[in-house]
């Protein structure tokens, strides 16, 4: 059965509102530590860097968090990187929800990938995500092998002009996945990297669209904002659940991990934190999908063998996937919940990874059927 790549928004965390990243922008005037935070983003010893928002707290008679309490060391005591003090009321890992997956499932079969469109030009433009200002001197990269792993030779790299603009002419394809990738480095770090794949653009060039540039210093407030401290050396995994219409789909739940399709067996990333969001907004008591339709699962393994899937009670079970021996994919854990969706996710280290789950991946143009102004890539005000 093949698995099929899913469209992206062509904003690279906008889709997600400020999800993942609440509250802080980029770092600026009167970090005197630098340690990525000023007094008025919440720094409560300003002049040492070893304080600041979300800093691993020690036993060195200061409070290294900013969170009120000194040496408070009350934090993890397991493997998945739950704080104790915010733990949710309900695990977003234990699959139990009861009710049916919302959105219009029409769509959903097994047609087969459109063939590459046309090469036209390509206006890309850096925005800071929380306040949308351009950001100038940004290094973009693009694969057109939809495979950031695959060396530095094989990316196109371009770096953003003072109104946070990339030109790229003559490359990208129509109706083809591609790879891309948004940093600004500094000392101290001022952005933290940002990969997506699976990017697609409609089939009529030229096309707009959006990158998202993340302030450093909101990754620093993970333990704050999801209850989940951030180990060096794994990633974040986020997107959204997209139905025909490209709205939202509530009601399911979504595990990272690797699947079997001769035998629908499921082998599971270690480690991770699910979390769920509701208003655009972490909630520590969501235990599914919310009608945003967002998810993000933290300190996922580095690897490019892992998918996101989506889990639950189906509307019909011809919405389910199945095995190559067309034998329906029913979770272990919970039979009521089936395998509805999956997409793709390469986890790079010490980065956010982003990949949607579109029931639609193409535009319809890129099947043929005409221009469709809804589509990935060539709307910028689309929420898809």
């Amino acid at each position: 059965m093949p698995i099929r790549p899913a469209v992206q928004t062509p904003l690279l965390l906008a889709a997600l509102g400020s999800a993942l990243f609440l509250g802080m922008a980029c770092p600026g005037d009167g970090d005197a530590d630098g340690d990525g935070f000023s007094e008025a983003q919440g720094d409560c010893a300003p002049d040492d860097d070893t304080v600041y928002p979300g800093a691993t707290e020690v036993a060195d008679g200061k409070d290294n968090d900013c969170n009120g309490a000194v040496d408070d060391l009350s934090g993890d005591d397991d493997d998945t990187g739950d704080d104790d003090d915010t733990t949710a009321a309900v695990d977003p890992g234990v699959l139990d929800t009861t009710v049916m997956v919302t959105g219009d499932w029409s769509c959903k079969s097994d047609a087969a990938l459109p063939a590459p469109g046309v090469v036209g030009d390509f206006t890309g433009t850096v925005l800071d995500f929380e306040d949308d200002v351009p950001v100038d001197g940004a290094d973009v990269r693009i694969w057109l092998g939809n495979n950031p792993d695959s060396g530095a030779g094989q990316a196109q790299a371009f770096t953003s002009d003072a109104s946070g603009q990339v030109q790229i002419d003559g490359l990208i394809q129509g109706c083809s996945p591609f790879a891309v990738y948004v940093f600004k480095e500094w000392n101290p770090p001022i952005t933290y990297p940002t990969y997506q794949i699976n990017f697609v653009t409609d089939a009529t060039p030229p096309w707009t669209a959006d990158f998202n540039s993340v302030a450093f210093s909101t990754y620093n407030l993970l333990p704050l904002t999801v209850g989940v401290e951030a180990e060096p050396g794994k990633g974040i995994a986020a997107g959204r659940v997209r139905d025909c219409d490209g709205e939202p789909v509530a009601g399911g739940e979504a595990t990272v991990g690797s699947v079997n399709w001769d035998t629908g067996a499921i082998v599971e990333a270690e480690g991770y934190s699910m979390r769920y969001f509701v208003d655009d907004s972490p909630n520590l008591d969501a235990n599914e999908i919310s009608p945003d339709g967002l998810f993000g699962a933290l300190n996922v393994p580095p690897g490019e063998e892992w998918n996101v899937l989506l889990w639950g009670i189906p509307q019909d079970e011809a919405h389910c996937e199945k095995t190559t021996g067309d034998a329906i994919i029913w979770n272990a854990d919970n039979p009521a919940l089936c395998l509805l969706e999956t997409t793709r996710v390469f986890v790079i280290e010490n980065s956010v990874n982003i990949s949607n789950i579109d029931l639609k991946p193409f535009a319809d143009n890129c099947y043929g059927a005409g221009d469709d102004d809804d589509s990935a890539g060539d709307d910028d005000d689309s929420a898809r």
